[in-house]
């Protein structure tokens, strides 16, 4: 396997969107992400949206919670011809730090009993 050296060199909140009928507490969450990349000039900008969301409420319309985070996410790259696919597991890894600070900093400001999330993925 092919290691690709990229630095993170600016990370940006673009969205941050909370609906909180009801807390889950005790309930099952699920989380989801949404990547997007793109090459650049002389770098990589992934757009990592995350969702977190009660496991029995599938239907974005009929959530009765639901927390979307998305960053964004600039790197240098060592290689220029790297492909995004080759990025995105390891990427998406290092940004969940970062994604996991910020719903927790955003369920705190907006008063919202904590919820459990993984520390890792």
């Amino acid at each position: 396997m092919q290691t690709l050296k990229h630095v993170l060199k600016k990370l940006t909140p673009l969205e941050i969107s909370i609906i909180n009928s009801k807390t889950p507490y005790d309930e099952p969450l699920q989380i989801q992400f949404d990547r997007g990349f793109r090459q650049e000039e002389d770098c990589l900008v992934c757009t990592v949206t995350t969702l977190v969301f009660r496991e029995s409420e599938l239907d974005e319309k009929e959530k009765t919670f639901l927390i979307r985070y998305t960053l964004e996410a600039v790197y240098d790259c060592d290689d220029t011809d790297v492909q995004p696919e080759e990025l995105q597991e390891t990427i998406t890894k290092e940004l969940y730090h970062y994604i996991r600070l910020g719903v927790t900093s955003i369920i705190g400001a907006a008063g919202i009993d904590s919820i459990s999330l993984p520390y890792s993925l």
